[in-house]
């Protein structure tokens, strides 16, 4: 599994014109959503100056108005990536773009987005830069459709539906971990797990990505767009002692931060 950690927060501008305050762009809540008008003329640039330099693993938006399919520009790193708006299968509106290792430490980032409508408006709700680790875990791994909506009845039964708004939980369990990556700084991964939980719990939300490529070891963009979840681990796990060196952890929920529809 791929995790985006550490995310940070940011500053925004626009060469078109903010209605509603950008800040809610990095407020953890994808249905909070802040607009933005176009310009007059050419493409919109939503530029951040972020509150740390940290070395990118990761780049999404979630909860957009940009139709399905634009394109857009991400600047990072002293590099340019393509990013596109995918739509899911409830008509959630996102892009993810797993960023290459090794990048540098990015102070700043920006999207330069094309064929938009001039002089209009459209929302964003989420602007997500973080890191990026890669951890093993177990085959398991399932995802969880939760559904709030519930049914009443009148005295002569016609069904009274309140709608509510979908979310996932996710549940994995660490495979096992040789005791230098569950106490020892990290040697197969690059922290261990006790440092990596640190970045993760108290509530910091964090993008959980278990599958992301093909059979053929080619990047699935629909797999990383699909079981992607932006959320919080609602359930820590316990560190057991297998045997000699090696420990297990009990299994890890995550609660998804929902793009409403």
């Amino acid at each position: 599994m791929k995790i985006g950690y550490g995310r940070i927060g940011a500053a925004f501008t626009t060469n078109g014109t903010f209605v509603d305050d950008p800040s809610v762009l990095v407020s953890g809540r994808p249905g909070e959503t802040a607009r933005v008008t176009t310009p007059s003329s050419g493409d919109l640039t939503i530029s951040a100056v972020h509150t740390a330099s940290i070395v990118p693993g990761w780049f999404a938006i979630f909860n957009t108005t940009f139709p399905e399919g634009t394109v857009y520009t991400l600047s990072i790193s002293g590099n340019t990536y393509s990013g596109t708006i995918a739509k899911n299968p409830r008509g959630e509106l996102l892009s993810i773009i797993m960023l290459p290792p090794g990048l540098a430490a990015a102070p700043t980032s920006s999207i330069d987005v094309a064929g938009l409508t001039a002089s209009h408006q459209y929302d964003i709700g989420e602007y997500f830069v973080g890191k990026n680790i890669e951890i093993p875990i177990l085959p398991d791994w399932g995802i969880n459709q939760n559904d709030p909506t519930t049914v009443q009845r009148s005295v002569n039964q016609q069904p009274w539906i309140q709608r509510g708004v979908p979310y996932r939980t996710l549940n994995f369990s660490p495979a096992a971990l040789i005791e230098g990556d569950m106490f020892g700084n990290g040697v197969t991964m690059p922290m261990d797990w006790e440092q990596l939980w640190a970045q993760l719990d108290r509530g910091r939300q964090a993008l959980y990505v278990p599958r992301w490529s093909n059979p053929d070891g080619s990047t699935s963009q629909n797999l990383i767009n699909r079981t992607a979840i932006f959320g919080t681990a609602s359930v820590p796990p316990q560190s057991k002692h297998a045997a000699g060196p090696w420990f297990s952890t009990t299994s890890v929920t995550v609660e998804e931060s929902p793009i409403p529809t």
